[in-house]
């Protein structure tokens, strides 16, 4: 496959930083240099218990430049990506994260791969299926990601999801 972005990103820019980095440019910086947040924050904390509930129930991990996939296959051996979220909040975070590994599976000839994002605690469900323009436009991100990650640190940014950020010490936030 003819790609712009090496291996050695996918390394520095892994699903969870990819997922940091489209809420805040400053968390997926300090995530892209593993720095990490508290990591007693209650939503992070509620995040882990359903994940842990969720994969009693079948869900397996494999492990890609340096991403950590949950993957369920079903009764026709199809391959799905799982994605669990705690709370309806935590979706666009998760789709993000989705997207980016159908990315990977991808790059390695894996293309009838799909995506599902779900938040029990809410019954919120949603499916993503791979395109060539997904794919570009994560492959843009990644680039924009990456040379963000080896640049200084980006300028405080508020957004909406601040308060629950475990990085909020760091931004001066407490």
């Amino acid at each position: 496959m003819d790609s712009r972005v090496s291996e050695d990103m996918l390394y520095v820019i892994t699903s969870h930083v990819y997922a940091s980095f489209s809420f805040c440019m400053r968390e997926g910086w300090f995530s892209a240099h593993r720095i990490h947040g508290t990591q007693t924050n209650d939503y992070l904390a509620r995040g882990r218990l359903v994940e842990t509930l969720y994969k009693r129930h079948g869900l397996r991990q494999i492990y890609l430049l340096g991403s950590v996939i949950d993957i369920v296959v079903d009764e026709k051996n199809d391959t799905k990506i799982v994605e669990v979220k705690a709370s309806k909040s935590s979706m666009k975070r998760g789709t993000e994260q989705a997207k980016f590994l159908l990315y990977l599976l991808h790059r390695i000839g894996i293309d009838d791969a799909t995506a599902e994002v779900t938040a029990p605690t809410s019954r919120e469900t949603v499916r993503i299926n791979g395109s060539p323009e997904m794919y570009a436009e994560v492959e843009n991100k990644i680039l924009l990601y990456y040379a963000t990650s080896i640049g200084d640190l980006p300028p405080k940014a508020d957004t909406s999801h601040c308060h629950a950020c475990s990085y909020r010490l760091l931004c001066g936030d407490e």
